[in-house]
């Protein structure tokens, strides 16, 4: 390696070669970089669809949900299977294993499902569709199309927009939503029916037959070929009428219009979107994984504003886009890179020369840049994640370019010129930096294996492959570049420039050898005492947490920047009754908004859209629900959002409707990691599963701080149920004619299926409104009977009304019920979860034996990812160890390095209290971080110390030597470090608060880590020495003295089978110095080894001020004797 090194310092063209190709490739990688959202991850999941008009939950769970899901047991690479069965449709998804080849699954489920032949005659083919992305990375914006208070204009407008987007070639999804289906009903009127004596299957029958385009093949003769065809199919509603049903002795004919009316309309059951009190259609325009976010939302944008200035009957307006979150965070970074990239110069301004400083913090852009060229290769995006790991490694990069740019500078004060200083300067620290990457590296590798925690796998990818270039930078560019007279060069005497670094450097030598120096001697000649110190804050931290004054939660709450008010009445609740109270809400979101604004100056409220028929944080749709979304501007804004979301609330409750309301939710962004309380109830007992859960709902509501408490099987709509009288059977009938006939006119029956521009539209044959309305239009429905009679429905059947499931859920082949609930307090997540798990589950398990309950959301998801971080950060020191033991050639060394983490770590979570953040998931994956940064500083540290050891240096004065001379450049990679995340700490933007806690783990960390390292590991080491002497005197009955300057006497350690008993007697000797830590504090002139010896008897140690420092390894033994 030295002789790469010299190779490149000799020809520096090739150290700027790799620059220039590094920056041409990185540019171009960068240039064709896709943006999306969230990393472009494999959902893993095949969806089957099955639509059965009319069926009811029950008939959908027992006559499709249930054979598919027999038919999808045993299919090779699935996990989960679960399903959804609702009124009209029922929904399986299967969700497969991380390994699994989903293209070999979507064909095994797509064959499975194909062979079942017993479906209930109407229902649909099944659909099987395979998720390729997840669905927020899809996103990329959301088009309100409004300004037009006809429902059929906008309809049109929004086929056009559709057109139009599609034919640019650049967008390829689109979901339009706020209008129905077109459907082409013919609304027969009872009277008319019984008149003629005409029944629904006759009109359908008409339709099917005269209603078509048929071919009647072709006349071919030596001249001409003729086709035979009839073109009688129509869409027309009045030609629909004009179509013959029967014709009568007299003569006379019976058109479908003597007996109903055909109109072309908007089918009763969708979405209805609303803007300004009037419709308006919702336009959402989404990406593939190959396309690019940023590319397509400029195409609409212009888009946008070619059609409102075009004279068009409808306005476009962007409500959302998903590109300006996007963007923001780019404008994070490159803000917050820039105040970082200025501080971090500024610190090493401070130390070093300020050429010697830039190029160093030219290893920014060049591993940034190095790192989008392998990025573009493995299919790596500008997303969100991936921008959250290019945000935290700025400060970190430049810590390898610090250690060896420092120890350049030294080698060069030393009088060498700069050619030997930057050889020799970059290869005496190149192992330990080397180790210290190394070992960054595979502190964030971790989290490439975290489980539930897959869509933050980019950050740490981003994080390697940085490091990785920054570590090329290190040795090959910076030393050739530094092996210059004017890098390294002090200021000539007598200019401004001379006087302003003679200042610093004196201020900075007085902070190193008087200040510092000062307190390391203190500590060390109590080193016996104050060794306890990082372990007594480490507990000091841990009893803060005990006592509350440190909060945790799985993921931190986040002010939020869309914000939904939502609604659910009861099922069956009539449409205009959502609709009048949403309408009624919306005209007070805005009263609420502008008298904010009047008070305060800041107007928080964006674009908003209203919606008929769905509530999606509190899991209901139907008529019966609906909400309102506002997109919340809070950047910059003095007003926290709470003030406007209060406002709307306390006017929302003076609604009439909300009392009748059975959820009322208003709350921000849904989180992707789950409900704060979700717990699965299943089971083969439906009885007792319900059960389980009546009473795990009754203990919740007890509970403080839990809201919001719901379950997914709500209320169903009331439904008439039908029992045949028992006179009845004298009529012929039977309940599933009588059914059949009842669900023609209310439901209706499907004729045909046309054509309508590019729509499929369904020809229903029903009743008129006014005839399906209510229990007493049901009760004068006549039943044709087999002789021909018209019997009243009251005459064949009694009716009770009760309550039926909106749906049916089940999970792997049993039923499932899913509780959940909100939490007032996000930072007591944790603890009331583990109330429920340790006091309310034992409870409702002995109660109800046989129902089984999982924990869902983020309890699950806490629970998997910490189990899953804790194995992973055990392989993680075993591998550190690993690292660290090649380059020390000593277990020891490396075991000694890992003492620095746990003060460390306290000091990442101390700081969140000062911060007032509580400690989550993210400030985890800072932690996992910080370990790598941390051990870096030890590595530097204990390498100065060995080598110090083989210049022949007493154990103490090698200790302090090593602090003193590493003072410089742990100060300043710490120093760098903090200045690289302070700009992200200090944000107050959205999009920072997703960064702010990994921040705040690292730069805290490091600084109290830093402290610990400089002025308390030379006291670790001293300890670790006496304890590793005094163990050789117990076993080797002898002490090892150091000569003075002669040749030293090398004890040997015994077996494999001492060492290990020699690790478990040392672990005991530090916890009886624990134990004894007031003893030396008040008493520091009473010699360890006499202690000691009080242990293991009265034994005399002979006199000798030094010992042998047996922390060196053995490759450095065997080059001392080397020697």
């Amino acid at each position: 390696m030295r002789g790469l090194v010299q190779f490149f310092i000799k020809k520096p063209i090739w150290a700027n070669a790799v620059i220039v190709i590094t920056v041409l490739f990185g540019v171009f990688s960068l240039m064709n970089m896709n943006r999306s959202f969230f990393p472009e991850l494999d959902p893993k999941t095949v969806i089957v669809s099955v639509a059965y008009p009319g069926a009811s939950p029950d008939e959908m769970e027992e006559g499709v949900t249930i054979k598919i899901e027999q038919a999808l047991r045993g299919i090779d690479g699935v996990e989960i299977i679960t399903s959804t069965s609702s009124e009209n449709v029922a929904t399986i998804k299967v969700k497969g294993f991380e390994n699994a080849d989903m293209d070999e699954v979507y064909k095994d489920v797509e064959n499975a499902v194909g062979s079942i032949n017993s479906f209930p005659q109407g229902a649909e083919k099944p659909t099987v569709t395979r998720l390729k992305s997840n669905p927020m990375s899809e996103m990329v914006a959301t088009v309100g199309l409004g300004g037009n208070k006809d429902l059929w204009v906008l309809k049109e407008q929004a086929d056009n927009i559709e057109n139009d987007l599609y034919a640019s070639g650049l967008i390829s999804l689109i979901d339009l939503r706020g209008f129905p289906e077109l459907e082409l009903v013919v609304k027969v009127r009872d009277a008319d029916l019984l008149k003629y004596g005409i029944l629904i299957d006759e009109i359908s029958l008409a339709i099917q037959r005269n209603n078509q385009d048929l071919t009647g093949g072709i006349l071919r003769s030596s001249e001409e070929e003729l086709i035979v065809r009839s073109r009688e199919r129509t869409t027309d509603p009045e030609e629909i009428e004009e179509i013959v049903l029967r014709t009568t002795a007299e003569g006379d004919i019976i058109t479908i219009g003597d007996v109903a009316d055909a109109e072309m309309k908007f089918s009763e059951n969708s979405f209805e979107v609303f803007a300004d009190q009037n419709p308006a259609i919702s336009i959402d325009i989404k990406k593939t994984p190959d396309q690019d976010l940023g590319e397509i939302t400029d195409f609409v944008k212009g888009y946008i504003d070619d059609y409102n200035e075009a004279d068009h009957p409808a306005e476009l307006n962007l409500e959302y886009e998903f590109a300006a979150s996007l963007q923001d965070r780019i404008n994070l970074l490159t803000n917050n890179g820039i105040v970082g990239l200025i501080l971090v110069l500024i610190m090493l301004g401070l130390f070093l020369s300020t050429r010697l400083s830039l190029w160093v913090a030219f290893g920014i852009p060049f591993s940034f840049l190095g790192m989008f060229i392998i990025a573009v290769q493995l299919g790596l995006t500008i997303n969100m994640i991936s921008l959250f790991g290019m945000i935290l490694v700025v400060g970190i990069l430049v810590d390898d370019g610090i250690v060896i740019a420092e120890n350049i500078y030294s080698h060069f004060e030393q009088g060498k010129n700069p050619f030997r200083a930057a050889l020799d300067g970059s290869m005496e620290v190149m192992p330990s930096v080397f180790t210290s990457v190394l070992t960054t590296i595979a502190a964030f590798s971790i989290l490439l294996f975290v489980e539930k925690m897959e869509m933050m796998r980019e950050m740490p990818i981003v994080v390697i492959l940085a490091l990785a270039f920054s570590l090329i930078e290190a040795f090959i560019i910076l030393p050739v570049h530094l092996a210059s007279e004017k890098v390294l060069s002090k200021a000539k005497k007598g200019t401004r420039r001379f006087k302003v670094r003679s200042k610093i450097t004196q201020a900075t030598d007085y902070l190193k050898d008087k200040i510092f120096m000062d307190v390391l001697r203190f500590v060390v000649d109590r080193y016996r005492a104050y060794v306890l110190m990082p372990l007594l804050f480490t507990i000091f931290v841990i009893s803060f947490s005990f006592a509350g004054l440190i909060n945790f939660t799985f993921f931190p709450e986040i002010k939020p920047d869309r914000v939904l008010l939502e609604v659910a009445f009861e099922q069956g609740t009539g449409k205009e009754v959502t609709k009048k109270w949403l309408l009624e809400s919306e005209r007070y979101v805005l009263e609420a908004n502008e008298e904010l604004a009047a008070e305060t100056g800041d107007t928080l409220l964006g674009e908003y859209s209203v919606m008929l028929g769905a509530a999606q944080s509190i899991g209901e749709t139907g008529f019966h629900s609906g909400s309102i979304t506002m997109i919340i501007d809070g950047e910059g804004k003095k007003t926290p959002v709470d003030s406007l979301l209060t406002r709307i609330m306390d006017k929302v409750n003076t609604i009439e409707n909300t009392k009748l309301a059975s959820n009322v939710f208003i709350g921000g962004n849904i989180n992707n990691f789950g409900k704060p309380i979700e717990f699965s109830f299943t089971g083969n007992d439906d009885v007792k599963i319900r059960a389980a859960k009546d009473r795990f709902k009754e203990y919740l509501a007890e509970i403080p701080l839990v809201s919001n408490l719901k379950d997914n099987e709500p209320l169903g709509r009331k439904e008439i149920n039908l029992k045949m009288k028992p006179e009845a059977d004298f009529s012929g009938l039977g309940i599933y004619e009588v059914t059949r006939q009842i669900r023609q006119g209310i439901f209706g029956q499907e004729a045909q299926r046309v054509i309508v521009g590019t729509e499929e539209v369904k020809i229903w044959v029903r009743y008129q409104e006014d005839e399906r309305e209510n229990q007493s239009d049901l009760n004068n429905i006549r039943i044709k009977s087999p002789d021909g009679k018209q019997i009243l429905l009251s005459d064949l059947v009694t009716e009770t009304i009760e309550r039926g499931p909106v749906s049916l859920k089940r999970r792997d082949g049993r039923r499932e019920i899913v509780v959940d609930a909100s939490v007032d307090d996000p930072t007591k997540v944790g603890d009331v979860n583990g109330k429920i798990v340790d006091e309310v589950i034992p409870k409702i398990n002995a109660e109800f034996p046989g129902v089984e309950i999982i924990q869902r959301g983020q309890g699950e998801r806490s629970e998997k990812a910490l189990a899953s971080m804790q194995i992973n950060v055990m392989i993680l020191f075993v591998v550190m160890i690993i690292i660290m033991s090649l380059n020390f050639a000593s277990v020891w060394q490396a075991l000694l390095i890992l003492l620095v983490v746990p003060a460390g770590v306290a000091g990442g979570i101390l700081g969140h209290s000062i911060i007032g953040l509580p400690v989550s998931i993210l400030s985890a994956f800072g932690m996992i971080a910080l370990i790598g940064i941390l051990i870096n500083d030890s590595i530097v540290f204990l390498d100065t110390y060995n080598r110090n050891i083989l210049e022949g240096m007493p154990t103490r004065e090698a200790a302090m030597d090593a602090a003193k001379s590493r003072f410089r450049p742990i100060l300043l990679t710490s120093v760098t470090t903090v200045a690289g995340l302070l700009p992200l700490i200090l944000e107050t933007s959205f999009q920072a608060q997703f960064l702010i806690p990994m921040a705040v783990s690292i730069a805290f960390g490091l600084l109290f880590g830093t402290v610990f390292i400089l002025f308390f590991f030379p006291a670790v080491i001293l300890v670790h020495n006496d304890m590793r002497r005094a163990w050789n005197y117990v076993l080797n009955d002898k002490e090892i003295l150091e000569g003075k300057g002669g040749k030293e006497e090398i004890s040997q350690f015994g077996t494999v089978v001492s060492r290990v008993l020699m690790l478990f007697v040392t672990q005991m000797i530090y916890l009886i110095s624990f134990l004894l830590f007031p003893f030396f504090v008040f008493f520091p002139k009473i010699g360890f080894e006499k202690v000691l010896l009080l242990l293991w008897g009265n034994r005399q140690i002979p006199p000798g001020e030094e010992v042998e420092p047996v922390l060196i390894s053995k490759k450095h033994e065997e080059k001392r004797d080397l020697d």
